[in-house]
């Protein structure tokens, strides 16, 4: 495979070139965006069937690179081309040739089961399953899931940590027929143990044999004496050669290859998924038969409440007499024009008139505003009560619950709510009270309408009634296959990236097909059954009409302008008895859409209960954790079980483990993200779980695992509050050293929706810096530096001891080399406390943190910073509960 790249600057015009020695090959020009003019200037070489590290410092371009030979970024010069052998050699073979896996450095995971996300539409070979599940250390993962392989996976692996998504991500790509896998970053969020096993057993061995594996990695000790080729990344340019050329690399990285060996483990087959698995997202509730009377309740009293609602019964009927005076006034005119002769006579009957049908448009102009105000009211209100309740649902709610359906809701049914229902309400009121006028008028004629009244009535409500039973469920359907069809449409372009590289483009588009089906099909019926119910009501109005006329025809002495009266009445029932009950069945239908709205204003908001926080707490920031057992859900086992230690003021302590210990679930829990079914988590003295939730949250700070980023400006995303000077953000940025990137000076800079225009590595430079800004007392660090280089790694490092003395740090790491000159170091393994002391005292304890040193590949760099003068001291002491 031949790939290149070349940068241009800002203005559009080529940098530098870079220059390798002893590689040919084309030239290319690529950028995140044609139109920003940001391009990286690559120029390299890649040969098949070896592994290729690139490296380099964060926002070099790496994973630029990556989606170049992808075809993923925008090509303005040159090409990337891989060479696909002549079909007969892809006989038997699983491997195909020139087809391409990818690994992201954000992982993407389908709402599948853990298998499903590993086959990714190949057939089933346990026996490749098996190595594959054991080359990327996945089985006692397995082991601790509730249904083992066959455990469904959230959306986006929102229900695993992140080592496990990324592992089950490489289980992907090792698992397909690709010929060239594209790795990116695939160290950052494994510990040092799962880290060296995934170098030894995936990049190497039976699974990656005759592949060509191109990996963007930080942990170029790891990764390099795997290597026969590697490249180096500045932003600028770069320079590429042979791991023997390049033997320097890893000293500028801060790595050294591990030279002791690995503790052997045994990776025994994994046991397959059991028959039926719980399943993780539940299957969207649907209610059945008549929308319930509290819906309607619910709507009423959003909008305006049961006075408000009286008076609008008043203004309707007050319309519908109208119209009948109006009619009734001309049918007496034109007896008294028989008898009354003389302009005066006309002149009041004209005025009565106008006067009578002033009052009738008045009073429609009255109701109709009358019932959308309370439309938009009622609108107002139950979206507030929403968007109320979700932001603050409890986060195993927000973890089970698709985007998909909360976007349908807030969508699609907030859009009936808004548009359609008041109109279909204000129509069909005002139908039903014109039906009874005709009614009325029809039995003024003669009584012996009642007859036909009462039986072609009855033939409507019998109609109406078969309709809506139908009718209501089909439209439910209809709401509900809504839903998958966002959350398809949301999945493929969160991973579309990766969706194309498997090339499952199609599989996803003919999927997507299947739920347009679906969704159609509800539709369709739904459309079929409205023309079932107007042919009948058009029939039944036409009977009623022509009743009406042979009655009027056959009463020989009837009064004139009592039987025009009467007709004028009669002939528009049809019509408006169509258009009502259309309304009608409209509005019920409609009030499926405000029931399923209702659902999410039932839904409890997390406990926010507690007392407030004490002023200027937390002061010092001592945390102290007893016994803590904590899980996701209460039907879910703990992944907290017994955890006991303290930090004292201050202090920093690392918090180690291999992937899935339990370590991003602490930090969930100081913040009350799980609810402690035992034990307690004190600071400063002061119990959280007697804090008001947002007390708790608005106190401590905490920079996540997956960064977070909000549409806006750079300045909006340093200070959402906008508390700070411009000179106190620039400073945050400088210390984090994110003011070396010209795109990211300007504090008016555009942050895309997630960062998505900045690398991963800048999106958690660009939180980090935030935190700096707050200065918080307690602060947790979740893999907060984990995507920037080792270098860059360093100087923050550096900036963290100065920018946080007087914070206490508890900071979650798989880079050993950032938290050894840490005060304590915190060893989770299975949501227990192994070990809990100075690194050094750990060191030579020789325990489980002194196997992970030395599986770390940074053993000399550590036991080197150790060994000059332990930075610990001796006086910082710890307890382990």
């Amino acid at each position: 495979m031949r790939f290149a790249l070349r940068v241009l600057g800002s203005d559009g015009h080529l940098k530098r070139r870079i220059q390798k020695p002893s590689c040919y090959g084309t030239s290319t020009c690529v950028s995140r965006k044609a139109s920003s003019g940001e391009c990286v200037e690559r120029d390299e070489e890649t040969q098949l069937k070896i592994v290729s590290v690139v490296h380099g410092k964060t926002g070099a371009g790496k994973s630029l690179l990556l989606q170049a030979i992808l075809g993923e970024a925008d090509v303005i010069e040159g090409t990337v081309r891989a060479p696909v052998p002549e079909p007969a050699e892809q006989n038997g073979e699983w491997i195909t040739p020139g087809a391409k896996a990818f690994v992201g450095q954000v992982p993407w995971l389908e709402n599948a089961s853990l298998r499903d996300n590993i086959l990714f539409g190949q057939p089933f070979v346990q026996r490749r399953y098996n190595k594959v599940i054991k080359a990327c250390a996945l089985r006692p993962d397995l082991n601790v899931l509730p249904d083992g392989d066959a455990t469904e996976i959230g959306a986006a692996g929102i229900n695993l940590s992140g080592g496990q998504r990324w592992r089950v991500t490489l289980a992907r790509a090792l698992y397909s027929r690709a010929s060239i896998l594209v790795l990116d970053d695939i160290f950052s969020a494994v510990d040092a143990h799962v880290g060296r096993h995934i170098a030894t057993n995936a990049l190497q061995g039976e699974l990656a044999r005759g592949r060509t594996r191109i990996l963007v990695t930080h942990h170029v000790g790891l990764a390099a004496p795997l290597a026969a080729y590697v490249v180096e990344l500045d932003g600028r340019g770069g320079v590429a050669g042979s791991v023997s050329q390049r033997t320097s690399d890893q000293t500028a990285a801060g790595q050294e290859p591990d030279e002791a060996e690995e503790p052997g483990e045994d990776f025994e087959d994994v046991e397959m998924g059991r028959p039926e698995a719980r399943k993780f997202v539940k299957d969207e509730g649907r209610q059945e038969g008549r929308v319930q009377l509290e819906v309607y309740k619910a709507y009423m009293a959003a909008s305006g409440g049961t006075w408000h609602w009286v008076m609008m019964l008043g203004l309707y009927v007050a319309s519908a007499l109208s119209a009948l005076a109006r009619s009734y006034w001309i049918k007496h005119w034109t007896q008294q024009a028989d008898t009354t002769e003389g302009s005066e006579h006309l002149q009041f009957y004209l005025a009565v008139y106008l006067a009578i049908s002033a009052f009738a448009s008045l009073s429609m102009a009255v109701k109709t505003l009358a019932v959308l105000r309370s439309s938009i009211r009622a609108s107002r209100k139950l979206f507030e009560h929403v968007t109320y309740n979700v932001l603050r649902a409890p986060m195993r709610w927000l973890d089970t619950e698709p985007t998909g359906r909360v976007l349908n809701r807030f969508a699609s049914d907030f859009a009936l709510v808004d548009s359609r229902l008041a109109g279909d309400f204000n129509w069909s009121a005002h139908g039903v009270l014109s039906v009874v006028v005709i009614v009325c008028a029809a039995l003024v004629v003669t009584p012996l309408m009642a007859l036909p009244v009462a039986a072609l009535g009855a033939a409507c409500i019998h109609y109406t009634r078969i309709y809506l039973a139908g009718a209501r469920d089909v439209k439910r359907l209809e709401s509900t296959a809504r839903s998958p069809l966002l959350e398809l449409a949301g999945a493929s372009l969160a991973g579309l990236s990766t969706i194309r590289a498997y090339a499952r483009s199609e599989d996803f588009r003919q999927s997507m097909f299947a739920r347009i089906d679906a969704y159609a099909r509800s539709s369709w019926h739904l459309l079929l059954a409205a023309r079932w119910m107007a042919f009948r009501q058009g029939a039944v109005g036409n009977a009623f009409a022509l009743c009406a006329a042979a009655a009027v025809i056959s009463l020989r002495d009837a009064d004139a302008s009592l039987a025009g009266f009467a007709l004028t009445f009669t002939l528009e029932y049809p019509t408006i008895a169509m258009q009502t009950i259309a309304r009608y069945t409209g509005f019920e239908l409609d009030m499926s859409s405000t029931e399923r709205v209702a659902e999410y204003v039932a839904l409890r908001p997390e406990e926010q209960g507690g007392h407030s926080a004490p002023s200027g707490w937390p002061a010092e920031g001592r945390v102290e954790v007893r016994g803590l057992v904590a899980g996701y859900a209460p039907d879910l086992p703990p992944v907290l079980k017994g955890i006991g230690f303290s930090v004292a003021p201050r202090q920093r302590v690392g918090v180690v483990g291999r992937t899935g210990s339990g370590k991003s679930s602490l930090a969930l829990a100081l913040f009350r993200l799980l609810t402690p079914r035992k034990g307690s988590v004190t600071v400063d003295g002061v119990d959280l779980a007697t804090l008001r939730v947002s007390d708790v949250r608005s106190r401590l700070a905490i920079i996540p695992q997956d960064p977070v980023l909000f549409s806006g400006t750079l300045r909006a995303n340093l200070d959402p509050f906008d508390e700070h000077s411009d000179a106190a953000l620039t400073e945050a940025l400088r210390r984090v050293r994110l003011d070396e990137h010209s795109a990211l000076t300007d504090l008016q800079t555009p942050i895309a929706r997630g960062g998505l225009n900045l690398s991963q590595g800048q999106r958690q430079l660009l939180c980090l810096a935030r935190a700096i800004v707050r200065r918080p007392r307690v602060m947790v660090l979740d893999e907060a530096t984990s995507a920037v280089d080792m270098a860059t790694d360093a100087l923050i490092q550096h900036s963290i001891r100065d920018d946080f003395a007087e914070t206490t740090l508890l900071v979650i790491a798989h880079r050993l080399s950032t938290i050894a000159d840490f005060d304590k170091v915190l060893v989770l393994d299975d949501g227990h406390v192994l070990e809990y002391d100075r690194p050094a005292a750990l060191m030579q304890k020789r325990g489980p943190f002194w196997e992970m040193v030395c599986k770390s590949g940074e053993r000399a760099k550590i036991e080197q910073m150790l060994g000059n003068g332990d930075l610990l001291g001796d006086g910082l002491s710890g307890e382990v509960g």
